[in-house]
Protein backbone atom coordinates (compact mmCIF):
# COMPACT_ATOMS: atom_id res chain seq x y z
CA UNK A 1 0.00 0.00 0.00
CA UNK A 2 1.50 3.36 -1.05
CA UNK A 3 1.88 6.30 1.33
CA UNK A 4 -0.99 8.27 -0.23
CA UNK A 5 -3.44 5.42 0.29
CA UNK A 6 -2.18 4.91 3.84
CA UNK A 7 -2.85 8.57 4.61
CA UNK A 8 -6.36 8.38 3.19
CA UNK A 9 -7.09 5.25 5.23
CA UNK A 10 -5.73 6.94 8.35
CA UNK A 11 -7.88 10.03 7.76
CA UNK A 12 -11.04 7.97 7.28
CA UNK A 13 -10.30 5.93 10.43
CA UNK A 14 -9.71 9.05 12.54
CA UNK A 15 -12.85 10.76 11.25
CA UNK A 16 -15.01 7.69 11.84
CA UNK A 17 -13.66 7.41 15.38
CA UNK A 18 -14.34 11.11 15.90
CA UNK A 19 -17.93 10.78 14.71
CA UNK A 20 -18.43 7.67 16.85
CA UNK A 21 -17.22 9.43 19.99
CA UNK A 22 -19.50 12.40 19.33
CA UNK A 23 -22.52 10.22 18.58
CA UNK A 24 -22.10 8.26 21.81
CA UNK A 25 -21.51 11.40 23.89
CA UNK A 26 -24.44 13.27 22.35
CA UNK A 27 -26.77 10.44 23.33
CA UNK A 28 -25.41 9.93 26.84
CA UNK A 29 -25.50 13.53 28.06
CA UNK A 30 -28.61 15.50 28.91
CA UNK A 31 -29.18 18.99 27.51
CA UNK A 32 -26.95 21.75 28.86
CA UNK A 33 -28.49 25.00 30.08
CA UNK A 34 -27.49 26.85 26.88
CA UNK A 35 -29.02 24.16 24.67
CA UNK A 36 -32.37 24.46 26.43
CA UNK A 37 -32.47 28.05 25.17
CA UNK A 38 -30.93 27.59 21.74
CA UNK A 39 -33.27 24.81 20.58
CA UNK A 40 -36.63 26.57 21.14
CA UNK A 41 -35.07 29.82 19.89
CA UNK A 42 -33.98 28.15 16.65
CA UNK A 43 -37.42 26.65 16.09
CA UNK A 44 -39.03 30.01 16.85
CA UNK A 45 -36.85 31.68 14.21
CA UNK A 46 -38.10 29.21 11.60
CA UNK A 47 -41.77 29.29 12.54
CA UNK A 48 -42.19 33.00 13.31
CA UNK A 49 -39.41 34.66 11.30
CA UNK A 50 -38.30 36.81 14.26
CA UNK A 51 -35.06 36.87 16.22
CA UNK A 52 -35.80 38.21 19.68
CA UNK A 53 -35.02 34.84 21.33
CA UNK A 54 -31.35 34.37 22.22
CA UNK A 55 -30.47 37.62 20.46
CA UNK A 56 -27.11 37.80 22.25
CA UNK A 57 -25.87 35.36 19.58
CA UNK A 58 -26.60 35.29 15.83
CA UNK A 59 -29.18 32.75 14.64
CA UNK A 60 -27.37 30.61 12.04
CA UNK A 61 -26.03 27.75 14.24
CA UNK A 62 -29.32 27.12 16.06
CA UNK A 63 -31.36 27.46 12.88
CA UNK A 64 -29.28 24.80 11.13
CA UNK A 65 -29.41 22.59 14.22
CA UNK A 66 -33.19 22.79 14.53
CA UNK A 67 -33.97 22.44 10.83
CA UNK A 68 -34.58 18.66 11.13
CA UNK A 69 -36.95 19.31 14.06
CA UNK A 70 -39.34 21.09 11.69
CA UNK A 71 -40.19 17.70 10.18
CA UNK A 72 -40.77 15.90 13.48
CA UNK A 73 -43.97 17.68 14.46
CA UNK A 74 -42.31 19.20 17.51
CA UNK A 75 -44.59 21.63 19.36
CA UNK A 76 -42.98 25.06 18.93
CA UNK A 77 -45.82 27.04 20.54
CA UNK A 78 -44.11 29.10 23.24
CA UNK A 79 -47.13 31.05 24.36
CA UNK A 80 -47.16 34.82 24.67
CA UNK A 81 -43.65 36.30 24.69
CA UNK A 82 -43.50 39.85 26.00
CA UNK A 83 -40.31 41.46 24.80
CA UNK A 84 -38.50 44.38 26.41
CA UNK A 85 -34.96 45.83 26.23
CA UNK A 86 -32.58 43.52 28.05
CA UNK A 87 -35.11 40.74 28.54
CA UNK A 88 -33.88 37.21 27.82
CA UNK A 89 -37.01 35.52 26.49
CA UNK A 90 -35.26 32.22 25.84
CA UNK A 91 -35.19 31.46 29.57
CA UNK A 92 -38.97 31.49 29.58
CA UNK A 93 -39.32 29.75 26.23
CA UNK A 94 -37.11 26.84 27.30
CA UNK A 95 -39.58 25.79 30.00
CA UNK A 96 -42.53 26.08 27.61
CA UNK A 97 -40.77 24.00 24.97
CA UNK A 98 -39.75 21.30 27.44
CA UNK A 99 -43.29 21.13 28.84
CA UNK A 100 -44.88 20.92 25.39
CA UNK A 101 -42.51 18.18 24.20
CA UNK A 102 -41.77 16.32 27.43
CA UNK A 103 -42.52 12.87 25.98
CA UNK A 104 -39.72 13.12 23.40
CA UNK A 105 -37.64 16.05 24.60
CA UNK A 106 -34.43 14.02 24.85
CA UNK A 107 -34.80 12.69 21.30
CA UNK A 108 -35.33 16.21 19.93
CA UNK A 109 -32.14 17.36 21.65
CA UNK A 110 -30.21 14.43 20.21
CA UNK A 111 -31.51 15.17 16.71
CA UNK A 112 -30.55 18.84 16.94
CA UNK A 113 -27.04 17.89 18.08
CA UNK A 114 -26.24 16.19 14.76
CA UNK A 115 -25.49 19.59 13.22
CA UNK A 116 -22.54 20.03 15.57
CA UNK A 117 -21.00 16.80 14.28
CA UNK A 118 -21.32 18.06 10.70
CA UNK A 119 -19.66 21.36 11.68
CA UNK A 120 -16.81 19.44 13.31
CA UNK A 121 -16.20 17.36 10.18
CA UNK A 122 -16.05 20.57 8.15
CA UNK A 123 -13.55 21.94 10.65
CA UNK A 124 -11.43 18.82 10.29
CA UNK A 125 -11.34 19.34 6.52
CA UNK A 126 -10.21 22.97 6.93
CA UNK A 127 -7.51 21.92 9.40
CA UNK A 128 -6.22 19.26 7.01
CA UNK A 129 -6.10 21.65 4.05
CA UNK A 130 -4.44 24.50 5.92
CA UNK A 131 -1.87 22.28 7.65
CA UNK A 132 -1.01 20.56 4.39
CA UNK A 133 -0.50 23.91 2.65
CA UNK A 134 1.83 25.09 5.41
CA UNK A 135 3.85 22.04 6.40
CA UNK A 136 2.95 19.08 4.18
CA UNK A 137 0.78 15.94 4.38
CA UNK A 138 2.30 14.47 7.55
CA UNK A 139 1.64 17.68 9.45
CA UNK A 140 -1.94 17.56 8.18
CA UNK A 141 -2.37 14.12 9.78
CA UNK A 142 -1.05 15.40 13.10
CA UNK A 143 -3.35 18.43 12.95
CA UNK A 144 -6.30 16.14 12.20
CA UNK A 145 -5.56 14.03 15.28
CA UNK A 146 -5.29 17.14 17.46
CA UNK A 147 -8.63 18.37 16.15
CA UNK A 148 -10.53 15.09 16.35
CA UNK A 149 -9.32 14.14 19.83
CA UNK A 150 -8.97 17.56 21.39
CA UNK A 151 -11.06 17.75 24.60
CA UNK A 152 -12.57 21.13 23.70
CA UNK A 153 -13.64 19.95 20.25
CA UNK A 154 -15.12 16.72 21.57
CA UNK A 155 -16.95 18.62 24.32
CA UNK A 156 -18.51 21.34 22.18
CA UNK A 157 -19.11 19.55 18.86
CA UNK A 158 -21.82 17.44 20.49
CA UNK A 159 -23.81 20.48 21.64
CA UNK A 160 -26.37 22.83 20.10
CA UNK A 161 -24.26 25.91 20.84
CA UNK A 162 -22.45 28.40 18.56
CA UNK A 163 -18.90 27.62 19.74
CA UNK A 164 -17.91 25.01 17.13
CA UNK A 165 -19.76 26.75 14.24
CA UNK A 166 -17.99 29.97 15.22
CA UNK A 167 -14.59 28.24 15.31
CA UNK A 168 -15.07 26.40 12.02
CA UNK A 169 -16.53 29.31 10.04
CA UNK A 170 -13.83 31.66 11.34
CA UNK A 171 -11.11 29.19 10.38
CA UNK A 172 -12.60 28.76 6.92
CA UNK A 173 -12.88 32.53 6.39
CA UNK A 174 -9.29 33.13 7.48
CA UNK A 175 -8.06 30.26 5.31
CA UNK A 176 -9.66 31.80 2.23
CA UNK A 177 -8.43 35.28 3.19
CA UNK A 178 -4.91 33.86 3.38
CA UNK A 179 -5.40 32.52 -0.15
CA UNK A 180 -6.48 36.01 -1.19
CA UNK A 181 -3.36 37.59 0.32
CA UNK A 182 -1.11 35.13 -1.53
CA UNK A 183 -2.87 35.59 -4.87
CA UNK A 184 -5.17 38.63 -4.80
CA UNK A 185 -8.10 38.10 -7.15
CA UNK A 186 -11.74 39.09 -7.32
CA UNK A 187 -12.83 35.45 -7.01
CA UNK A 188 -11.00 34.82 -3.72
CA UNK A 189 -12.08 38.24 -2.41
CA UNK A 190 -15.69 37.33 -3.15
CA UNK A 191 -15.31 33.98 -1.38
CA UNK A 192 -13.62 35.61 1.63
CA UNK A 193 -16.48 38.09 1.96
CA UNK A 194 -19.04 35.31 1.73
CA UNK A 195 -17.36 33.25 4.46
CA UNK A 196 -16.82 36.30 6.66
CA UNK A 197 -20.57 36.93 6.50
CA UNK A 198 -21.25 33.32 7.48
CA UNK A 199 -18.78 33.64 10.38
CA UNK A 200 -20.57 36.78 11.59
CA UNK A 201 -23.83 34.83 11.57
CA UNK A 202 -22.34 32.31 14.00
CA UNK A 203 -20.93 34.78 16.54
CA UNK A 204 -20.48 38.54 16.50
CA UNK A 205 -17.01 37.96 17.98
CA UNK A 206 -15.76 37.79 14.40
CA UNK A 207 -16.32 41.54 14.02
CA UNK A 208 -12.67 41.72 15.09
CA UNK A 209 -11.74 40.55 11.57
CA UNK A 210 -12.89 43.93 10.22
CA UNK A 211 -9.91 45.37 12.06
CA UNK A 212 -7.47 42.46 11.75
CA UNK A 213 -7.79 41.71 8.04
CA UNK A 214 -6.96 45.26 6.83
CA UNK A 215 -3.87 45.25 9.06
CA UNK A 216 -2.74 41.90 7.64
CA UNK A 217 -3.46 43.15 4.13
CA UNK A 218 -1.27 46.23 4.62
CA UNK A 219 1.55 44.20 6.19
CA UNK A 220 1.48 41.49 3.51
CA UNK A 221 0.59 43.44 0.39
CA UNK A 222 2.01 46.84 1.34
CA UNK A 223 5.33 46.46 -0.52
CA UNK A 224 3.43 45.28 -3.61
CA UNK A 225 1.11 48.29 -3.76
CA UNK A 226 3.59 50.35 -5.76
CA UNK A 227 1.14 51.75 -8.29
CA UNK A 228 -2.07 53.70 -7.94
CA UNK A 229 -3.88 51.12 -10.07
CA UNK A 230 -2.94 48.24 -7.77
CA UNK A 231 -3.85 50.27 -4.70
CA UNK A 232 -7.27 51.10 -6.15
CA UNK A 233 -7.86 47.48 -7.10
CA UNK A 234 -7.01 46.19 -3.62
CA UNK A 235 -9.21 48.88 -2.06
CA UNK A 236 -12.07 47.79 -4.31
CA UNK A 237 -11.58 44.14 -3.39
CA UNK A 238 -11.43 44.99 0.31
CA UNK A 239 -14.61 47.02 0.02
CA UNK A 240 -16.29 44.09 -1.70
CA UNK A 241 -15.22 41.74 1.13
CA UNK A 242 -16.67 44.08 3.75
CA UNK A 243 -19.82 44.87 1.78
CA UNK A 244 -20.58 41.26 0.91
CA UNK A 245 -20.05 40.10 4.49
CA UNK A 246 -22.49 42.73 5.77
CA UNK A 247 -24.97 41.73 3.07
CA UNK A 248 -24.78 38.09 4.17
CA UNK A 249 -25.16 39.14 7.81
CA UNK A 250 -28.30 41.14 7.05
CA UNK A 251 -29.63 38.36 4.83
CA UNK A 252 -29.31 35.94 7.74
CA UNK A 253 -31.60 38.22 9.76
CA UNK A 254 -34.03 38.67 6.88
CA UNK A 255 -32.93 42.34 6.73
CA UNK A 256 -34.89 43.04 9.92
CA UNK A 257 -33.68 46.31 11.40
CA UNK A 258 -31.30 46.98 8.50
CA UNK A 259 -30.28 50.67 8.28
CA UNK A 260 -32.21 51.43 11.47
CA UNK A 261 -30.86 54.59 13.15
CA UNK A 262 -29.03 54.01 16.45
CA UNK A 263 -31.27 56.59 18.09
CA UNK A 264 -34.24 54.23 17.74
CA UNK A 265 -32.63 51.54 19.88
CA UNK A 266 -33.26 51.30 23.63
CA UNK A 267 -29.80 50.43 24.96
CA UNK A 268 -29.53 48.53 28.22
CA UNK A 269 -25.89 49.52 28.71
CA UNK A 270 -25.47 52.91 30.37
CA UNK A 271 -22.37 53.60 28.30
CA UNK A 272 -24.21 53.06 25.02
CA UNK A 273 -27.33 54.85 26.23
CA UNK A 274 -25.27 58.01 26.74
Amino acid sequence: MNSSRCRRTFIVAVLLTHVGLLMVSSRLHFATIDETGHIPAGLHHWTHGTFELYRVNPPLPRMLATLPLLFTGANSDLGELRDAPGRRLEWTANWEFAENNQARYVELVRLARLAGIAWSLLGAWVVIRWSKDLFGPNAALLALVLWCFGPNILAHAQLVTPDIPCTVSGLAACYIFRAYLRRPAWSTAWFAGLLLGVALLTKITWLLLFGLWPVLCVLYLGPKLVTLGRLAKRFGQGSMIAGLSLLILNLGYGFQGACRPLGEYAFVSRAFAR
